[in-house]
């Protein structure tokens, strides 16, 4: 068979597993299947692997090429490319379908293989920020409240935190508080309450912003959004946050 004519079958086992030929062309490849095993078992295996790759491969990469062009210093307007079949093959010569699958699967074994469990990185990289300096002292009603729920904070009673600051009036709330907030919400496993907080830091608010930012990564890992996670920290690891350098090292992990 030559090569064109691999790359023209390759294709079209492509197309037909995202359900993109038409109906009658559909109909000859089932056709083409029921007519030879070893098609159809290559089809199969195809089918498989493609369910893991698009996931666990082909977002992976996605993410570590983004880490090896940072650390690379290559320009940032250059998008990181996608794990595309067609052009991947093209660059590197067609090998056979056979091979080319061992390839494919030799990728997925290795990201798998290689990417620690959310909880694994949960315990490698949280770090629980502490309040600083908390005093009930002073008359101001909301001064107290706020004082009382910093405090359980700082004890690890987040419910009594959570409801202590929602208790406040919002102009006594900051964006520092919000932050704190949006942790105690992510030790309940309360996962789009935390966000929503971590969610309301605008960006100008450099350190405050930086820091939501990477507790919301660390609150999508944690809810095993992996896709949502990867986008946070690789947003992250474009600018020029504190948080910078613990995005890249995460990425490179999952």
């Amino acid at each position: 068979m030559s090569e064109d004519k691999e790359i023209q079958d390759f294709d079209r086992i492509e197309k037909f597993l995202e359900g993109k030929l038409s109906h009658e062309d559909a109909r000859r490849f089932e056709a083409a299947m029921n007519e030879d095993e070893a098609f159809r078992s290559t089809v199969e295996e195809l089918g498989i692997l493609f369910d893991g790759i698009q996931y666990t491969g082909r977002r992976a990469m996605v993410a570590k090429m983004a880490v090896w062009d940072s650390e690379q210093d290559i320009e940032k307007e250059r998008e990181p490319k996608l794990f595309l079949l067609k052009p991947w093959y093209k660059k590197y010569g067609f090998m056979g379908i056979a091979a080319s699958l061992a390839l494919l699967m030799g990728f997925f074994i290795f990201f798998y293989n290689q990417t620690p469990s959310s909880e694994e990185l949960i315990g490698e990289y949280y770090e629980r920020l502490f309040i600083p300096g908390v005093t009930t002292r002073g008359e101001n009603t909301n001064r107290t409240i706020k004082a009382k729920a910093q405090i359980a904070y700082n004890n690890e009673d987040f419910e009594a935190a959570i409801v202590g600051f929602e208790t406040l009036d919002p102009s006594m709330v900051s964006n520092e508080d919000r932050v704190y907030m949006g942790l105690a919400h992510f030790e309940l496993d309360h996962f789009d309450e935390a966000i929503r907080y971590f969610d309301m830091i605008p960006k100008d608010e450099t350190i405050n912003y930086g820091r939501a930012q990477w507790y919301k990564g660390l609150t999508q890992l944690k809810a095993e959004r992996f896709d949502d996670a990867r986008y946070t920290f690789t947003q992250l690891m474009e600018s020029d946050s504190s948080y910078r350098a613990k995005a890249i090292a995460i990425l490179e992990e999952f």
